[in-house]
């Protein structure tokens, strides 16, 4: 398990300076995008358990 986030962990000691630099808008992007993630799953499981109970 430790050799998938070691690539991660080493990517992310080497970009710390741009990583530094571009918090906002990663942060912003990350808070954004799991925010529409979480409403069309919701939307979609609504129809479809509003589909389902009209059979």
């Amino acid at each position: 398990m430790g050799m998938l986030f070691l690539p991660a962990g080493v990517s992310v000691i080497l970009y710390v300076d741009v990583i530094k630099a571009e918090l906002l808008p990663i942060t912003v992007t990350i808070v954004v995008c799991s925010i529409v993630v979480l409403s069309v799953t919701a939307f979609f499981i609504e129809a479809m358990l509003k589909g389902k109970e009209s059979q």
